[in-house]
């Protein structure tokens, strides 16, 4: 974002996800030892995500259309559980229960949809950032079969999965099998993940180590703390420019009082201050929206409101 858009570095902050293990940090041959269901406890494959992203719409039809049948023709008795909010018709249509591939709908829980399977499948052909349903998969146990699309960002210290590095050695170090490109090779390496115990071993550890390494609750938490309380302290001057803004020097000299972080930099925000006047509430109005759609409830009154109230 700092680097493609312009957005100033003072506004961003890394706000991974904060993941608690579900492992001891321990175990036999240095692995992990999990406190979730193991390889013969479990069967089948699955996959979530909502549907009104439509990088999932895409990946499930691909699946069920050419990927499916490959699998089901090497494991007859597979099945494939397909969670999902806001399916659509043509996903619906999917479902085909007599071919093992059921499609659910809404999962009540992460940990419901999870906990049975042994394998999630990501095949996600276009889309960015870092892939939620990866990190509830290695969370919860579960190796993954996705695409290089599926896996970016998804590796410590490198920016691209294609390097120069050796594929398979890169592939050995993930939490599962990201290197397929068509649905015979996604086929391939979701039938073999399943069938393998001790690759499923291997990868599943990998996948544990990986949750500790990139999305440790409380480090990243920290980091997002930090940068908050850093808001809040008085402000200093955060580059030349800044001590050269005749306009702030003024402002502080008028007011004769000192300023915080936070409010030096709103300060000097132009682009900022317009979108937040109350007429354009496009951050408040834009988080509300997200809660809502998200808990279905609102839990406090806009700011704006009292503003409105006061006039």
């Amino acid at each position: 974002m700092r680097d493609r858009f312009g957005v100033p570095a003072s506004k961003l902050v890394p706000a991974s996800f904060f993941c608690e293990a579900k492992h001891e940090t321990t175990g036999e041959n240095n692995f992990p030892s999990s406190r979730v269901s193991s390889f013969a406890s479990r069967e089948g494959f699955t996959t979530i995500g909502t549907f009104y992203h439509p990088p999932n719409v895409d990946s499930v039809r691909w699946l069920a259309t050419e990927v499916w049948p490959r699998i089901r023709e090497a494991l007859p008795d597979a099945t494939m559980r397909v969670y999902g909010a806001y399916p659509t018709e043509a996903v619906k249509q999917l479902h085909r229960p007599k071919e093992g591939f059921h499609v659910l709908g809404f999962a009540p829980s992460v940990e419901a949809a999870m906990e049975k399977s042994r394998v999630l499948l990501a095949p996600l052909r276009f889309g960015a950032g870092i892939k939620g349903k990866i990190v509830d998969a290695w969370m919860h146990g579960l190796p993954v079969v996705t695409t290089p699309i599926g896996a970016e960002g998804m590796r410590p210290g490198k920016d691209a999965l294609w390097s120069g590095e050796n594929a398979e050695d890169q592939e050995e170090d993930w939490g599962g099998r990201w290197r397929s490109l068509d649905a015979a090779s996604f086929a391939r390496d979701a039938v073999a993940l399943h069938e393998d115990e001790s690759e499923w071993e291997r990868a599943r550890a990998r996948g544990f180590h990986l949750i500790d390494e990139l999305f440790p609750a409380e480090r990243n938490l920290n980091v997002v703390r930090a940068a908050t309380e850093a808001l809040f302290v008085e402000a200093e001057a955060e580059d030349a420019e800044d001590a050269e803004d005749a306009w702030t020097r003024e402002e502080k000299t008028k007011n004769k009082t000192k300023t915080t972080t936070l409010e030096s930099r709103r300060a000097r925000d132009y682009v900022g201050g317009a979108l937040w006047h109350h007429t354009l509430r496009s951050t408040e109005y834009f988080s509300r929206w997200i809660e809502m759609k998200e808990t279905g409830t609102e839990s406090g009154t806009a700011a704006s409101d009292h503003e409105c109230d006061a006039s």
